[in-house]
């Protein structure tokens, strides 16, 4: 893992135990998601969901996840770096109404999305595998 620039990224969302940033980061063409531990003394589980998810990076699809690319040390933070299928952060677009067709069309990809991740075996959330 190697220590890069410093960025002032786009945040996100933000749940208490990881940041999700977007923005250009060093030499990358195109703006990535980076997934940082909040803590700037994460416990040793916060670590190690970052690297277990960086480990499943040639078995996720971009079709249905954000592929992780790399996993290094940035300004003393353990970064997971992401593609960013673009969009919109979920967390973002609730407590307000909504028209039936955008919902629902976010709700068949919610669901398509989902599906996939259980049929390649994995539980969503934490991304840990099942069987």
């Amino acid at each position: 893992m190697a220590e890069s620039s410093a960025h002032v990224p786009e945040i996100l969302c933000e749940d208490g135990e990881f940041v999700l940033s977007l923005g250009l980061w060093d030499d990358e063409p195109l703006p990535l998601l980076a997934v940082t531990p909040s803590s700037a003394q994460p416990s040793p589980e916060t670590l190690s969901r970052l690297q277990y998810v960086y480990a499943l990076r040639d078995e996720l699809d971009p079709a249905w996840a954000a592929r992780p690319l790399k996993l290094e040390a940035r300004q003393g933070r353990l970064t997971l770096l992401m593609e960013d299928p673009g969009g919109e952060p979920l967390l973002r677009l609730l407590g307000r109404p909504w028209e039936i067709t955008p919902f629902l069309r976010l709700a068949i990809g919610i669901a398509t999305a989902l599906g996939q991740v259980h049929q390649h075996g994995f539980i969503h959330k934490d991304m840990k595998r099942s069987g």
